[in-house]
Order: structure tokens, then sequence, then C-alpha cells
């Protein structure tokens, strides 16, 4: 359990935790995913902010890379999604690339 009142540590036990991380660009101080997810998590003057969907389809434009009823993105499309989700955290923390982009999925 992550105490409360030390967001950052959510962060790092986050990252501690994940599987295989890899850094985000442009997403809080920090921030990374983990390989084969686009989920981000990003830490920002002490405070930890993930952002999450059940579904990439559920992201408006996703649902154009839908191919035969299924949804396979790519690493680099999951580096997209994710920096794009983030602008979600980097609005929170008041810094940063605020305006999600995924024209080049």
């Amino acid at each position: 359990m992550v105490p409360v009142s030390d967001p950052a540590v959510g962060y790092d036990a986050a990252k501690k935790g994940a599987d295989d991380p890899v850094t985000l660009a442009n997403v809080g101080d920090e921030g990374f995913r983990e390989t084969g997810d686009f989920d981000p998590y990003a830490k920002h003057g002490g405070v930890f902010c993930t952002v999450s969907v059940s579904e990439a389809i559920e992201v408006p434009g996703v649902d154009a890379l839908v191919m035969g009823g299924t949804l396979n993105l790519t690493e680099s499309q999951n580096v997209i999604l994710a920096e794009a989700l983030g602008t979600v955290c980097n609005r929170l923390f008041g810094t940063g690339n605020t305006t999600p982009d995924l024209s080049a999925l």
C-alpha cells in the first residue's frame, strides 16, 4: 500500500513494480509506461498522476485503428497514446504540453 501522505512514493512504487518500464518524454518531471501498454504514470513536484482507460478504443480516434474487429497497437502507437493521455497529468501539474495529439497514429 502506498501512503496517501506522500504521493511521489506512488510513482516510485509503480515504476519499481513495472515489469518493463519505458520512459515517457514530455509527461511531468518524470514519466513512464509499461511495455505493451499505454497508461502513463508521471510525477511532478512530489505529485503522482496516472491516467487509465479500460480500453484504448475508448479514446477518440483510436477506434479507426481497429482491423478485423481487433485493436493491436504497436509500441510506437502505445507511446503516442501514452503521451496524449499524459497531457491530462500535465494539465493537473500546470506544466508541459496539455494538448493531446493523436495525429501520428
